[in-house]
């Protein structure tokens, strides 16, 4: 704004600053032909840049993380077209409603609103894109705080996983409680179960019929990797372990247990694919997913895996020994003591360990950081973008003076006086903030694809509570702003 405003002054005569109060800002962009012109680039732009981030996401996302370079520019680019359009538009447009454009003081408050426009078009612009930013950052980081305090239960329900791999030697993770005493005597609820993988049953191969159909739709999945196979009865012992609903399958039945990007499998299902594994061919035993996951987590991480009855894994390759156990004490020293042995654990095969203090404790930093991060560069744009409309405005009420003292003299009183300023100042702080909401209603939606790859599917009540927040702030400079104002305006006795 101060690079601006000194371009601005460089460009003018003494005489004519000194004289500025007296005149409105002469209108810049006066053939409407040019402005109808502009305008419409304008709304191409944004077209196309809402279309991008919107139902062409998927294509967008297949190509490098530069191309989003592409809908910021086309946003940015049109959100200046469409308020220099406006600046010479506002005016040709009104005045084609006399009975709204010569009613009382209107024609006083809409070339006030022509002038304002016309003077700041890349500050109003900018402001817009600032406010764009404080809403999209502001719902984005109060969903990922709300979402990581309530996840941990949900996707960490036992305190203790260990999980072994069948490589060069058999697993056997209860080895694990039985090593130390302290483990043995503060640990219950030990539940082991087995997981098995086929060489040839890759997630290509696990779609079915619907491959071609979701690789168009999720290009960034590793179709090469081989799927988690489980037999039902370890799947049921596992279930009653990590709180889900157990099934049931018949011989030839398999079962799909996901909690994210679910949308990966239902076709699968729907389609009633015939899947083979371990050269058996099996039908699905519903038309949905299952939802539940293997590994603990703060969030959903678990694409899919297969469910099928014990006769058809019987002479499987199994690929992991999985413990679930919980803490039978309170004690904190004794937990902490736990959680330090689960980190040095190194038996002789290849092992993964976690534990739900540590998600906890990961999920915590995380949040704290993109919190802090979204909150402060929110509120700093938003204060930013209020102040200066605040201060243009009541520089501007300054530098209009004479106006208001003319308004006087020809008869308006104070209570129309006031109320034209009221009207000025609603409209001038709404601009910005009109265009804003639009562009967030469209970067929300690219906001809730990302925060997808974190689990969250739920950015309303965020986006809620932003909007209320931005209100109250807005309003609060709005109120200070239009006070201050009436009272610089007003006619000293």
């Amino acid at each position: 704004v101060m690079v601006f405003n000194t371009i601005s002054v460089n460009k003018n005569k003494l005489i004519n600053l000194l004289q500025a109060g007296k005149k409105n800002e002469n209108i810049k962009v006066k053939n409407p032909v040019l402005c109808i012109i502009l305008f419409i680039i304008s709304v191409i732009c944004l077209g196309v840049a809402y279309y991008m981030v919107t139902g062409g996401l998927n294509e967008l996302m297949q190509h490098n993380v530069s191309i989003l370079l592409i809908p910021i520019t086309l946003g940015a680019v049109g959100t200046v077209l469409f308020f220099y359009s406006l600046s010479g538009m506002i005016l040709k447009i009104l005045t084609s409603y006399p009975k709204l454009y010569y009613s009382k003081l209107n024609t006083f408050v809409f070339k006030q609103i022509n002038s304002k426009i016309n003077t700041m078009i890349i500050s109003i612009s900018i402001i817009c894109l600032m406010l764009f930013i404080t809403l999209c950052l502001l719902s984005s980081a109060l969903t990922v705080k709300n979402y990581f305090n309530d996840s941990i239960n949900k996707f960490a329900p036992v305190d203790i996983e260990i999980v072994g791999y069948y490589r060069d030697t058999t697993p056997n993770v209860k080895d694990f409680i039985n090593s130390d005493e302290l483990i043995k005597n503060n640990t219950k609820d030990i539940t082991i179960i087995d997981t098995y993988k086929e060489e040839s049953f890759t997630y290509d191969k696990s779609l079915g019929n619907y491959y071609e159909t979701v690789k168009k739709k999720y290009p960034y999945v590793r179709y090469d990797e081989k799927v988690y196979i489980m037999e039902l009865s370890n799947y049921n012992k596992m279930a009653k372990m990590l709180k889900f609903d157990t099934i049931n399958l018949k011989e030839d039945e398999y079962a799909i247990v996901s909690n994210y990007e679910p949308d990966l499998y239902r076709g699968t299902l729907k389609t009633n694919s015939i899947i083979t594994i371990f050269g058996k061919k099996l039908k699905p035993h519903s038309d949905d997913i299952v939802d539940g996951f293997i590994t603990i987590s703060a969030n959903p991480s678990n694409v899919g895996f297969f469910v099928v009855s014990d006769e058809v894994v019987k002479d499987g390759t199994k690929d992991a020994q999985i413990l679930y156990c919980n803490y039978s004490t309170d004690d904190k020293d004794i937990i902490d003591s736990i959680e330090k042995k689960i980190l040095n654990y190194t038996p002789e095969y290849s092992v993964m360990r976690d534990s739900k203090l540590d998600i906890k404790d990961a999920a915590v930093g995380l949040s704290a950081i993109v919190t802090f991060i979204g909150l402060y560069l929110g509120i700093i744009f938003l204060i930013s973008s209020s102040a200066i409309l605040a201060l243009k405005s009541l520089s501007d009420c300054i530098d209009d003076k004479n106006k208001y003292k003319v308004l006087r003299q020809i008869g308006a009183d104070e209570k129309e006086i006031n109320k034209a300023l009221f009207k000025q100042l609603l409209i001038f702080f709404m601009m910005p903030l009109s265009l804003a909401v639009v562009h967030t209603l469209v970067g929300l939606k690219f906001c809730k694809f990302i925060l997808n790859s974190m689990g969250i599917n739920d950015i309303l009540n965020g986006s809620i509570m932003t909007f209320i927040f931005l209100l109250i702030i807005y309003g609060i400079y709005f109120t200070i702003t239009y006070l201050n104002s009436k009272n610089i305006v007003r006619e000293k006795v």
